[in-house]
């Protein structure tokens, strides 16, 4: 099927400042860059919600109550039980060693 454009133009670019292909904004903000300052206020505050959220986020992950709450009961048990363990294996393991070599 032939072309209405004579041969060439119909892919050429533009020639002046303000003519623009058919469907291309023309005016005030024509040549915008995808980083502008709409863009760059909400991505601000998009960043502001996500710091508030993972914050959040943080604290409920943190075992014990209140803002700076140590380890919880069930952590400090856990803690006596393997010292106490340690402490009998290496009580066992002493007294073995020393009537072996006698």
């Amino acid at each position: 099927m032939p072309s209405s454009h004579p041969s060439g133009t119909a892919l050429a670019a533009p020639e002046g400042p303000h003519e623009r292909l058919l469907g291309s904004p023309v005016g005030k903000g024509a040549d915008m860059s995808i980083v502008n300052r709409r863009n760059a206020v909400l991505g601000w505050g998009v960043w502001q919600v996500a710091k508030v959220a993972s914050k959040r986020k943080a604290k409920q992950a943190v075992p014990g109550k209140g803002e700076h709450a140590g380890l919880n009961k069930g952590a400090i048990a856990g803690l006596g039980a393997a010292t106490l363990a340690a402490l009998l294996f290496w009580r066992k393991k002493s007294d073995g060693s020393l009537g072996s070599g006698s």
